[in-house]
């Protein structure tokens, strides 16, 4: 069960903790500019489900978490024009961690953005 999130500093950092193994597939789209990470067979707190993070200010525009077929959890990050991304996962604890960066010609650029969203 996915039960924690926490997002922080620029490069923008997204953790979510599980308490067990996660297996997923991440995209990033450009019309509008977004990244979305599928998590299989994860169950989310529902304290997180389709609630949607607003941010006024930085490269990620909002967060929302949201349910598809087969037990699968969608993270959507909605960014600025031009941002980047990269996925990785960390053990023991269970963490998927998906960093965002502003590109150097748009975006918020070098500026901090601190996220929270639990």
């Amino acid at each position: 069960m996915l039960s924690r999130a926490k997002a922080s500093l620029d490069p923008v950092t997204l953790t979510l903790g599980s308490d067990d193994a996660l297996t997923y597939e991440s995209n990033q789209l450009t019309a509008p500019p977004r990244v979305y990470v599928d998590l299989a067979q994860v169950d989310v707190e529902p304290s997180l489900h389709e609630t949607p993070y607003a941010y006024d200010d930085g490269v990620v525009r909002s967060i929302r978490l949201g349910r598809h077929p087969d037990l699968t959890t969608r993270v959507v990050l909605d960014l600025d024009e031009g941002a980047s991304f990269a996925v990785s996962t960390l053990q023991d604890p269970v963490r998927l961690i998906v960093e965002v960066a502003a590109c150097a010609a748009g975006g918020a650029g070098g500026r901090n953005q601190r996220l929270y969203i639990s």
